[in-house]
């Protein structure tokens, strides 16, 4: 649809829009990329340092749709505690600014101008298909998720707080 489904300001300024369309093929396109590149799935752990952006909004709802778990971690107390962040939370990557760096032992997506370019023009309808999965590898993929929540109490949180604006952890 064309209607607006997400409108980003600072300073008093409209910077961005996303129509319910273009949020739509834009989460699937980095869903999409998130399994590709990275094998993320359900139950994992994805440190998240995007600041307050509207692609931040994208990058929850792509997490989510896989089932992974969102670590949110303030962008400028990345230096200081990623490192120990990500021990605790097991992360399989981070995802992060231009001027976001992760910890050395964990897998970076850096959504740089250029890849924000890219999932931009993905969400104008040059994106990934929306391709079901077979009801078979569905069933199996839910009943995964379902098992390893069950076992795991931090998965079953669904999303896990480490580091908030005190810098402590919780």
């Amino acid at each position: 649809s064309d209607a607006a489904y997400l409108r980003f300001y600072s300073g008093g300024r409209r910077l961005s829009e996303w129509t319910f369309a273009d949020f739509g093929r834009a989460t699937r396109s980095l869903a999409h990329r998130l399994v590709a590149e990275h094998g993320i799935g359900a139950g994992s752990r994805v440190m998240v340092a995007t600041g307050t952006t509207d692609v931040t909004a994208v990058v929850y709802a792509a997490l989510w749709s896989l089932g992974a778990i969102s670590v949110l971690v303030n962008p400028t107390e990345m230096a200081e505690l990623g490192a120990p962040i990500a021990a605790v939370s097991h992360a399989a990557l981070v995802i992060g600014g231009p001027e976001t760096d992760g910890p050395a032992a964990v897998p970076m997506m850096r959504l740089d101008p250029e890849a924000l370019g890219a999932l931009r023009a993905d969400a104008r309808g040059g994106g990934w298909p929306d391709i079901p999965a077979p009801r078979e590898a569905a069933r199996e993929l839910r009943w995964r998720a379902v098992r390893d929540v069950l076992l795991d109490p931090i998965a079953l949180l669904g999303l896990v707080i480490l580091c908030g604006v005190s810098g402590q952890f919780s």
